[in-house]
């Protein structure tokens, strides 16, 4: 590809990716407000101010805008895991990593914890698809504090899992649409303690 062509595809990409932001921003817009059932892909496009045909340009469905917008809340965590010292063990380093939060990522939770709790049940699936994506982008980032034997086991699944689901307890407990570093290392610290008393019970059982 010679610099001319890659200049077209860069701004080409760029362009498509100005698109996504706009049809994401007006689209959330639209969430936080109305039910997501009574809310259609016209509504959608009208809100971007582009045609129906403009927005299957850019997205399959609507689903794929929440989902899009969803991810784009994770889309931080790999390069914070990767600032991380590597003399920490890795999943504290992946716990502090989901944890830490500015301004902008705050937002971004209040935002899509708002839209999620109103989510009807049917919709759980877009929740999962958000959890898939961002543990898919975290994974080549862990793997770099992982041996082969390691990852051979799985246990940069398993990680990536428990530090999923010790920050997303968090909320649960505390009913917030935000995370703070205490709190989850807190909540992490429960899940060992718990994951110790229960590896003792076994080996009394024995």
């Amino acid at each position: 590809m010679d610099l001319q062509q890659s200049f077209r595809t860069q701004t080409a990409n760029a362009r498509r990716e100005a698109g996504r932001d706009v049809i994401t921003a007006r689209a959330v817009e639209l969430f936080e407000r109305q039910d997501y059932d009574d809310i259609t892909v016209s509504d959608l496009a009208a809100a971007a101010e582009i045609s129906e045909r403009t927005f299957y340009r850019y997205f399959a469905s609507r689903d794929d805008v929440l989902i899009e917008f969803g991810v784009r809340g994770g889309s931080r965590i790999p390069d914070q895991l990767a600032a991380r010292p590597f003399s920490e063990p890795p999943l504290e380093a992946l716990i502090r990593a989901i944890a830490h939060r500015n301004e902008a990522a705050q937002e971004h939770s209040r935002a899509w914890n708002a839209i999620a709790r109103r989510l009807p049940a049917k919709y759980a699936f877009i929740g999962e698809a958000v959890g898939r994506k961002i543990r898919k982008m975290i994974l080549p980032v862990l793997r770099q504090r992982l041996t082969a034997e390691q990852i051979a086991r799985g246990d940069d699944v398993l990680l990536v899992g428990l530090a999923w689901t010790i920050v997303a307890s968090v909320a649960a407990a505390n009913h917030s649409t935000t995370y703070t570093e205490p709190l989850v290392l807190e909540a992490a610290a429960r899940a060992r303690a718990a994951f110790v008393a229960m590896s003792e019970h076994i080996l009394e059982a024995k």
